[in-house]
Formats: structure tokens, C-alpha cells, sequence
């Protein structure tokens, strides 16, 4: 799949607040129900394959980040749009 422009932006924002991918989990469970698991193997899925994560999850994501919905889930809108392409 390789990285995508959404991969690259949750990386950055993650690295920009010194947050290391356990200490990002450990916040994104602060917005998920008690029987949800996020794997460190995720995340990396997500940050360095480019594993496109379910709209549900974008948007917990970008909660995390305090950051807009909107241009997360249009990044991985066009991230999906590419792989349909191809």
C-alpha cells in the first residue's frame, strides 16, 4: 500500500506532541469503549504502511489530536481513492 498523505499527517501530528505510539494509544482508549484494543502493530500499520483506519477511528484520532475531522477523513478519502485507481 505504501505511505499515504494521511499516514505521513497522523506521524506527524503524533511526533509533533513527543508522544511516543504507546503513549498514543494510551490516549486514543481515553475515547474508546472499554472492550476495544488498539495494538502498537496498528499504529504502525497506519503510520508506516498506510493502513487506511476506519472512519470511526479517524475521527477519534483527530479528537486525540484536538484536530479537524473533516481534513483527516478527506486525506483518507483520497488515500483510498488512489488504491481504487491503481
Amino acid at each position: 500500500m505504501g505511505t499515504t498523505a494521511l499516514a505521513k499527517e497522523i506521524k506527524r501530528l503524533r511526533q509533533e506532541k513527543g508522544w511516543t505510539i504507546k503513549e498514543f494509544i494510551e490516549r486514543i482508549m481515553k475515547f474508546c469503549k472499554p472492550d476495544e484494543t488498539i495494538s502498537p502493530t496498528y499504529i504502525t500499520k497506519i503510520e508506516v504502511y498506510g493502513e487506511i483506519p476506519s472512519p470511526k477511528m479517524i475521527c477519534k484520532i483527530a479528537d486525540v489530536f484536538k484536530h479537524n475531522h473533516k481534513e483527516l477523513l478527506d486525506l483518507a478519502k483520497n488515500a483510498y481513492s488512489c488504491e481504487v485507481d491503481r
